[in-house]
C-alpha cells in the first residue's frame, strides 16, 4: 500500500501482462523447459579422478604378486579344463586339460637344453673388459655354466652309477666346441690360464660343498677342460695329494677331489695309472673313499683294452704296495674291496712287468726277499709263481745270449748277477 496526494491509501499492483523480476519472480511457479535451461546453466562439480601413485621399489612385488596369482589361477582352471565343474561320463574316460605335473630339473633334461648363445654372451663380454686375461674368460664361462644348472639338486660328489663321461656327454656339441675353443685359445695365449682356471674351479667346487651348494656347472666345465687336456692336472698331482691328506675325515670332500682330478685319466691307459697311483693308491687305507679308487680302477681297464700302453708307468714300489694289498695279512681293505682288487692284480702285473724280458730281473730280487716261512698260502702261491716265471725268462734270455756270446757276452753276464742272488 501506498500513500496518496489526497491523504488516503492506494493498493500498489502490477498491470496484468507485466513480466514481474526480483524476489516475485523467482517465487512464481516455472514450467519444467524452463526448470530444464535453468539446470543446465549452472555451474556443475566435476569430481577428480584419483592421483596416480609415484613408482616405488615395491611395485616390483606387487607386479610379482599378481603374476603369481595369474599362474595359480591359471593353473587351476588347467586341472579341470573346460569341464572342470562337470561330473565325468564314464569310468574310462578322463577330464580335458588333465593336471600334468611338470618335471623336476635334472642334468638330464637341462644339460641338453644348454643355449650357445647364452655362454657366448658372457663370453665376449668378458672378452671386452679384459682382453688380455684368458683365465678370466674360463673362468666366467664356468660360472655361468654353473648360474645355468643351479636348480638341479645335489646327486652326490662322484656322480655314482653314471658313465665315466658323465654329464659331459650331455653336452649339445655347438657348446661343447665353444668351451674347447675357448680352453685352446686361452691355453694358446697364457699356457697358465688352464692351471689358474682349474684350482678356481677346485676351489669353488669345495666351497660350495661345504656350505651344501650345487656346482654341477663347474665340474662340467673341468670335466671338459681334464678330458681335453689331461696335462693340467697330471703335473700338479701331488699338490691334489696334499689337499686330499689335509682333511682325510671328509668323505664328500675328498671323493670331489678325486672325482675331479681323475677326469684326467680318462684320455689314456697310462694317465689314468698315474692318477691313480699318486692320488687313489695312497687313500685305499680311508675307507670311505677306498670304493671310489678301486671302482675308478675298473672302469679304467674296462675302458682301455691294450695294455702295453700303460707300460713304464707303475714302478716298482707302487707294484709292491698293490701285492700288500692284495696278498698281505696286514692289508686295510674291506674283503669285498680286496677281492676286488684281486681282480685286477693279474693286468696290474703285466703293466708292471711290461718287457718282462728287460724287467723282470729288476723284480727277482725282491721276489725272493718276500718269500718267507710266515707268509701266507696266497703270497706264497704268488711269489713261487713269479720265480718261476722268472727263471724261466732268464734261461730263454741266457740261452739266446750264450747263442751269441761273442757279441753278446756283456749282455749274458748280467743275468748270471741277479740269478745268483
Amino acid at each position: 500500500m501506498a500513500a496518496t496526494t489526497n491523504g488516503g491509501w492506494a493498493v500498489v499492483g502490477s498491470k496484468k501482462g507485466k513480466p514481474q523480476t526480483g524476489t516475485a519472480a523467482a517465487k512464481a511457479p516455472q514450467s519444467k523447459a524452463a526448470k530444464k535451461k535453468t539446470a543446465e546453466s549452472m555451474p556443475k562439480i566435476i569430481p577428480m579422478l584419483p592421483m596416480k601413485e609415484s613408482p616405488t621399489i615395491y611395485d616390483a612385488f606387487i607386479e610379482e604378486e599378481e603374476r603369481e596369482e595369474k599362474r595359480m589361477e591359471l593353473e587351476k582352471e588347467g586341472k579341470g579344463g573346460l569341464g572342470g565343474n562337470r561330473k565325468q561320463i564314464g569310468p574310462g574316460v578322463k577330464k580335458f586339460g588333465a593336471d600334468r605335473k611338470r618335471e623336476p630339473p635334472t642334468l638330464d633334461n637341462t644339460v641338453p637344453e644348454l643355449e650357445e648363445e647364452e655362454l657366448r654372451k658372457i663370453l665376449d663380454l668378458t672378452k671386452m673388459a679384459f682382453p688380455a686375461n684368458p683365465d678370466i674368460w674360463l673362468k666366467d664361462l664356468a660360472s655361468g655354466l654353473n648360474i645355468s644348472l643351479d636348480k638341479i639338486p645335489d646327486i652326490g660328489p662322484i656322480y655314482e652309477g653314471k658313465p665315466m663321461d658323465y654329464p659331459m656327454c650331455l653336452l649339445p656339441l655347438n657348446v661343447h666346441d665353444l668351451l674347447l675353443q675357448t680352453i685352446s685359445e686361452a691355453q694358446k695365449m697364457s699356457p697358465s690360464a688352464l692351471e689358474l682356471s682349474l684350482e678356481y674351479c677346485v676351489e669353488s667346487i669345495l666351497n660350495d660343498s661345504n656350505k651344501g651348494i650345487t656346482s654341477h656347472g663347474h665340474r662340467l666345465f673341468v670335466q671338459v677342460l681334464l678330458v681335453h687336456r689331461p696335462e693340467t692336472a697330471i703335473k700338479s698331482l701331488e699338490k691334489y695329494l696334499a689337499l686330499l691328506q689335509k682333511n682325510p675325515s671328509r668323505p664328500v670332500r675328498n671323493l670331489s677331489i678325486m672325482w675331479i682330478i681323475g677326469q684326467a685319466g680318462h684320455s689314456s691307459l697310462a694317465n689314468g695309472l698315474k692318477v691313480w697311483l699318486t692320488l687313489m693308491l695312497p687313500m685305499l687305507s680311508i675307507r670311505h673313499v677306498a670304493a671310489y679308487a678301486v671302482d675308478y680302477l675298473e672302469e679304467l681297464f674296462g675302458l682301455h683294452d691294450n695294455l702295453e700302453a700303460g707300460f713304464g708307468v707303475v714302478p716298482k714300489a707302487d707294484f709292491f704296495k698293490i701285492f700288500s694289498e692284495v696278498h698281505g695279512d696286514q692289508s686295510n681293505l674291506p674283503t669285498d674291496l680286496q677281492k676286488r682288487l684281486h681282480l685286477l692284480y693279474p693286468k696290474i702285473k703285466a703293466v708292471a712287468w711290461g718287457d718282462i724280458i728287460t724287467n723282470l730281473p729288476n723284480f727277482f730280487p725282491a721276489f725272493l726277499s718276500r718269500c718267507t716261512p710266515d707268509c701266507n698260502d696266497s703270497k706264497r702261491a704268488e711269489l713261487l709263481d713269479c720265480l718261476v716265471t722268472s727263471s724261466r725268462i732268464f734261461l730263454i734270455f741266457f740261452l739266446h745270449s750264450f747263442r751269441d756270446a761273442p757279441r753278446t757276452v756283456t749282455t749274458a753276464r748280467e743275468p748270471s748277477c741277479w740269478i745268483v742272488l
